[in-house]
């Protein structure tokens, strides 16, 4: 009796360290990618102060976005091994979105999709946090 209540203590002890894990490295993640989008949605409201038509500012936002492209590319590899990947899903073709919005040239969408991009990622966030809600 007593070894199998050790066992169990062990296994649960070992489902909570690896949860926290997760957790740490889901909250950093979705973090830096939110902080590049936010460096995008700057970049973007301080150039709408030019004129549109400028090949450079264009340029160089797409060169933010592929920055946080790579970030995110980075981090979609390890926590596929323990989210959904439709959630995953989600935010590649808000990405996607974002990207195809910049090489068209529409900014106004642009900003919006940033903010539904941060949305899906606070959902994200929120849906890995080891709640009571959460687990029923």
């Amino acid at each position: 009796m007593y070894k199998e209540v050790v066992i169990s203590v062990i296994i649960i002890i070992v489902i909570f360290v690896i949860n926290f894990i997760t957790q740490s490295y889901t909250n950093y993640s979705v973090d830096m990618v939110a902080s590049k989008l936010d460096e995008v949605s700057e970049y973007l409201s301080n150039e709408a102060g030019t004129e549109a038509g400028e090949d450079t500012g264009s340029e160089k936002l797409k060169e933010c976005m592929k920055s946080v492209r790579s970030a995110w590319n980075e981090v979609n590899e390890k926590m596929s091994y323990y989210l959904e990947h439709n959630e995953l899903e989600k935010v590649d073709v808000e990405l996607a979105v974002i990207e195809s919005y910049i090489d068209t040239g529409t900014y106004a969408e642009v900003a919006a999709s940033i903010e539904k991009e941060k949305c899906i990622l606070d959902s994200l966030k929120e849906r890995e946090q080891l709640r009571l809600i959460n687990v029923f």
